[in-house]
Protein backbone atom coordinates (compact mmCIF):
# COMPACT_ATOMS: atom_id res chain seq x y z
CA UNK A 1 0.00 0.00 0.00
CA UNK A 2 1.22 3.44 -1.31
CA UNK A 3 1.14 5.93 1.88
CA UNK A 4 0.45 9.41 1.14
CA UNK A 5 2.90 12.19 2.70
CA UNK A 6 0.64 13.17 5.62
CA UNK A 7 0.26 9.51 6.00
CA UNK A 8 4.05 8.76 6.32
CA UNK A 9 4.57 12.25 8.50
CA UNK A 10 2.62 10.13 10.98
CA UNK A 11 4.47 7.30 10.74
CA UNK A 12 7.51 9.01 10.88
CA UNK A 13 6.04 10.98 14.15
CA UNK A 14 5.24 7.68 16.00
CA UNK A 15 8.47 5.88 15.26
CA UNK A 16 10.11 8.81 16.81
CA UNK A 17 7.61 9.04 19.88
CA UNK A 18 9.12 5.30 20.29
CA UNK A 19 12.46 6.61 19.95
CA UNK A 20 11.68 9.06 22.73
CA UNK A 21 9.70 6.85 25.23
CA UNK A 22 12.87 4.27 24.95
CA UNK A 23 15.08 7.36 25.74
CA UNK A 24 12.96 7.63 28.72
CA UNK A 25 12.54 4.31 30.13
CA UNK A 26 16.43 3.42 29.84
CA UNK A 27 17.36 6.78 31.82
CA UNK A 28 14.97 4.81 34.49
CA UNK A 29 16.36 5.67 38.17
CA UNK A 30 15.93 4.52 41.06
CA UNK A 31 17.07 6.12 44.53
CA UNK A 32 19.17 8.01 42.50
CA UNK A 33 20.86 4.40 41.03
CA UNK A 34 20.65 4.84 36.88
CA UNK A 35 19.23 0.91 35.71
CA UNK A 36 20.23 0.58 32.91
CA UNK A 37 24.01 2.89 33.04
CA UNK A 38 26.12 -0.70 34.15
CA UNK A 39 28.54 0.05 37.17
CA UNK A 40 27.90 3.61 36.32
CA UNK A 41 25.02 4.49 38.67
CA UNK A 42 25.39 7.86 38.68
CA UNK A 43 25.12 8.66 34.88
CA UNK A 44 22.31 8.54 33.16
CA UNK A 45 23.26 5.94 30.28
CA UNK A 46 22.03 8.21 27.20
CA UNK A 47 22.23 11.80 26.65
CA UNK A 48 19.96 14.07 23.85
CA UNK A 49 21.01 17.29 22.62
CA UNK A 50 18.66 18.74 20.40
CA UNK A 51 17.22 15.50 18.48
CA UNK A 52 20.52 13.70 18.83
CA UNK A 53 20.99 10.87 21.36
CA UNK A 54 24.55 10.53 22.74
CA UNK A 55 26.59 6.88 22.68
CA UNK A 56 26.04 5.01 25.78
CA UNK A 57 27.64 6.42 28.24
CA UNK A 58 27.19 3.75 31.33
CA UNK A 59 29.74 0.87 31.47
CA UNK A 60 29.62 -3.01 30.48
CA UNK A 61 29.88 -4.14 34.43
CA UNK A 62 26.46 -5.23 35.51
CA UNK A 63 26.35 -4.80 39.57
CA UNK A 64 25.23 -7.84 41.24
CA UNK A 65 24.26 -8.07 45.03
CA UNK A 66 24.17 -11.28 47.28
CA UNK A 67 20.71 -12.62 48.15
CA UNK A 68 22.47 -15.92 49.80
CA UNK A 69 26.12 -17.28 50.17
CA UNK A 70 25.91 -18.77 46.81
CA UNK A 71 23.69 -16.51 44.97
CA UNK A 72 23.59 -12.66 44.12
CA UNK A 73 21.28 -11.26 41.76
CA UNK A 74 22.08 -8.32 39.04
CA UNK A 75 20.55 -4.75 40.20
CA UNK A 76 22.01 -3.11 36.84
CA UNK A 77 22.05 -3.75 32.95
CA UNK A 78 24.36 -2.54 30.34
CA UNK A 79 22.04 -1.26 28.21
CA UNK A 80 24.78 -0.28 25.58
CA UNK A 81 24.81 -4.23 25.01
CA UNK A 82 20.96 -4.01 25.21
CA UNK A 83 20.35 -1.55 22.70
CA UNK A 84 23.27 -1.90 20.16
CA UNK A 85 24.60 -5.06 20.78
CA UNK A 86 27.19 -5.83 17.93
CA UNK A 87 24.98 -4.02 15.35
CA UNK A 88 27.10 -0.93 13.69
CA UNK A 89 24.42 1.32 14.97
CA UNK A 90 22.51 1.75 18.39
CA UNK A 91 18.67 1.39 18.72
CA UNK A 92 18.48 5.52 18.85
CA UNK A 93 20.20 5.64 15.37
CA UNK A 94 18.31 3.40 13.72
CA UNK A 95 15.03 4.62 15.10
CA UNK A 96 16.01 8.31 13.50
CA UNK A 97 17.07 6.75 10.29
CA UNK A 98 13.85 4.37 10.30
CA UNK A 99 11.61 8.10 10.81
CA UNK A 100 13.65 9.56 8.21
CA UNK A 101 13.53 6.41 5.95
CA UNK A 102 9.49 6.30 6.39
CA UNK A 103 9.33 10.12 5.42
CA UNK A 104 11.08 9.92 2.42
CA UNK A 105 9.20 6.26 1.38
CA UNK A 106 12.76 4.59 0.90
CA UNK A 107 11.52 1.00 1.44
CA UNK A 108 14.80 -0.49 1.29
CA UNK A 109 15.82 1.20 3.94
CA UNK A 110 12.39 0.74 5.66
CA UNK A 111 13.36 -2.93 5.82
CA UNK A 112 17.18 -2.03 6.58
CA UNK A 113 15.57 -0.25 10.14
CA UNK A 114 12.80 -2.91 10.90
CA UNK A 115 15.51 -5.75 10.58
CA UNK A 116 17.58 -3.83 13.22
CA UNK A 117 14.77 -3.04 15.08
CA UNK A 118 13.90 -6.84 15.43
CA UNK A 119 17.28 -7.62 16.66
CA UNK A 120 16.84 -4.86 18.77
CA UNK A 121 14.06 -6.62 19.98
CA UNK A 122 15.48 -9.86 20.97
CA UNK A 123 18.22 -8.37 22.93
CA UNK A 124 15.67 -6.47 24.88
CA UNK A 125 14.00 -9.68 25.81
CA UNK A 126 16.66 -11.59 26.65
CA UNK A 127 17.09 -9.06 29.04
CA UNK A 128 13.54 -9.22 30.12
CA UNK A 129 13.75 -12.93 30.37
CA UNK A 130 16.92 -12.32 33.11
CA UNK A 131 15.80 -9.46 34.87
CA UNK A 132 12.35 -12.13 35.04
CA UNK A 133 14.26 -14.94 35.99
CA UNK A 134 15.70 -13.30 38.86
CA UNK A 135 12.78 -11.80 40.47
CA UNK A 136 11.04 -14.68 40.40
CA UNK A 137 13.99 -16.28 42.09
CA UNK A 138 13.30 -13.26 44.88
CA UNK A 139 10.02 -14.27 46.62
CA UNK A 140 12.00 -18.06 47.35
CA UNK A 141 15.06 -16.16 49.13
CA UNK A 142 13.03 -14.37 51.08
CA UNK A 143 11.10 -17.07 52.35
CA UNK A 144 14.14 -18.79 52.94
CA UNK A 145 15.11 -15.90 54.74
CA UNK A 146 12.34 -15.41 56.92
CA UNK A 147 12.46 -19.11 58.27
CA UNK A 148 16.04 -18.64 58.55
CA UNK A 149 15.22 -15.45 61.56
CA UNK A 150 12.03 -17.34 62.79
CA UNK A 151 15.19 -19.93 63.34
CA UNK A 152 17.40 -18.14 64.80
CA UNK A 153 14.79 -15.53 66.91
CA UNK A 154 13.57 -19.09 68.15
CA UNK A 155 17.01 -20.33 69.44
CA UNK A 156 17.52 -16.79 70.86
CA UNK A 157 14.61 -16.92 72.72
CA UNK A 158 15.66 -20.59 73.77
CA UNK A 159 19.40 -19.47 75.29
CA UNK A 160 17.95 -16.68 77.18
CA UNK A 161 15.23 -18.55 79.08
CA UNK A 162 18.21 -21.49 79.66
CA UNK A 163 20.62 -18.79 80.51
CA UNK A 164 17.63 -17.01 82.82
CA UNK A 165 17.15 -20.27 84.86
CA UNK A 166 20.67 -21.04 85.07
CA UNK A 167 21.47 -17.62 86.68
CA UNK A 168 18.31 -18.25 88.69
CA UNK A 169 19.59 -21.87 90.17
CA UNK A 170 22.88 -20.13 90.69
CA UNK A 171 21.75 -17.41 92.18
CA UNK A 172 19.83 -19.75 94.54
CA UNK A 173 22.75 -21.92 95.13
CA UNK A 174 24.84 -19.17 96.40
CA UNK A 175 21.89 -17.39 98.44
CA UNK A 176 21.80 -20.98 100.12
CA UNK A 177 25.75 -20.98 100.61
CA UNK A 178 25.19 -17.86 102.38
CA UNK A 179 22.50 -18.27 104.54
CA UNK A 180 24.93 -21.50 105.50
CA UNK A 181 27.88 -19.34 106.09
CA UNK A 182 25.53 -17.11 108.36
CA UNK A 183 23.85 -20.18 110.43
CA UNK A 184 27.59 -21.52 110.83
CA UNK A 185 29.02 -18.33 111.97
CA UNK A 186 26.41 -17.81 114.26
CA UNK A 187 26.40 -21.47 116.13
CA UNK A 188 29.87 -20.93 116.04
CA UNK A 189 29.96 -17.21 117.83
CA UNK A 190 27.30 -18.55 119.93
CA UNK A 191 29.27 -21.49 121.31
CA UNK A 192 32.09 -18.63 122.03
CA UNK A 193 30.08 -16.75 123.51
CA UNK A 194 28.16 -19.20 126.03
CA UNK A 195 31.67 -19.94 126.89
CA UNK A 196 33.02 -16.59 127.78
CA UNK A 197 29.59 -16.80 130.06
CA UNK A 198 30.68 -19.99 132.08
Amino acid sequence: TVLTPEQREAVALEVEGVRESTLTAVNTSYRGMYLFAGSRSTTAPYTRSGSTVSAYQGDTTVVSVDIARTSSTAISVDAGAMLQGGAANDVFETLAALAAAVRTGDMTAIDAGLTEIDAAFERVTQVQSRVGAALSALPGERARLDELRRASDTRRSQAEEISLSAAITEMTRAQQAQQAAIAATGTTQQVTLLDYLR
